[in-house]
Formats: C-alpha cells, structure tokens, sequence
C-alpha cells in the first residue's frame, strides 16, 4: 500500500510601499495665468514683490503630499 506524500510549506513574504519615507508631493498647480494676450504678466503668483504670501493657492503650489511607508506581512500556509 502506498501512502500519499504529504507535504507543507509556510511562506512569509513583506512588502513596503515608500520604505525610505521620502516625501512625495501631489497636487502642485502647474496653471498660469496671465493679464492678457498682449501683456504676459502672470497674475496668480503665490508672493508680491516684496516676498510677502498673497495667493496661497499660486502657480507653483504644493496642495497635499502621498501616503506616508507602508508595510504589510503576508502568510501563506500550504498543505
């Protein structure tokens, strides 16, 4: 009589979203806008001459930045 060969294996495996946390921005306004056709001054800079905020929303802005690490640990247990 032969016997069935039973065999088993545990695995573990970990996976890492953004591992060295390195920031990583989102949401930058890339639009300009400008006074008129004849007249290229952009109007929706974020500082004045005078390096004072006037738009916090301004071309070149930053709006939010993406999930920080992430870890997760999968078990598979096979027989």
């Amino acid at each position: 009589m032969c016997r069935p060969h039973l065999e088993t294996a545990l695995r573990i495996r970990l996976d890492a979203f953004n591992a060295f946390n390195h920031t990583q921005f989102s949401g930058v306004n890339r639009t300009i806008n400008y006074k008129s056709l004849t007249d290229p001054a952009v109007t929706n800079l974020p500082f004045n001459s005078a390096d004072v905020l006037v738009n916090q929303n301004g071309v070149g802005t930053v709006n939010g930045a993406r999930p920080q690490r992430q870890l997760q640990v999968v078990t598979r247990f096979m027989f």
